[in-house]
């Protein structure tokens, strides 16, 4: 995602990478973090979250294509991202 300079998302695209890229740094970031693909959660929207999401022990499909809403944890359909946050709230309290 693309950020201003003080922090907060402009709603741009920084860089595109491909679902094998996201796979790659989503391990690599558990690697140096110490933690399992089982507390990583993914919102995606296209089929390149795919790799990702089917790594991850949580998914939420934003204003995603229909094969994405399937595979997901949960589906949002918004024109605002903040609507993602009840989702993870109840995915993360319903964790072991």
């Amino acid at each position: 995602l693309d950020w201003t300079h003080d922090g907060r998302l402009t709603g741009g695209v920084d860089t595109v990478l491909e679902g094998r890229d996201k796979a790659c740094f989503i391990e690599r970031q558990c690697a140096r973090l110490g933690i399992s693909l089982a507390e990583v959660l993914v919102v995606g929207d296209a089929h390149t979250d795919i790799p990702a999401m089917e790594m991850a022990g949580w998914s939420i499909a934003f204003n995603a294509v229909p094969e994405i809403e399937d595979l997901a944890s949960v589906a949002v359909r918004s024109d605002d991202l903040r609507d993602v946050v009840p989702p993870i709230r109840h995915l993360l309290s319903d964790s072991p």
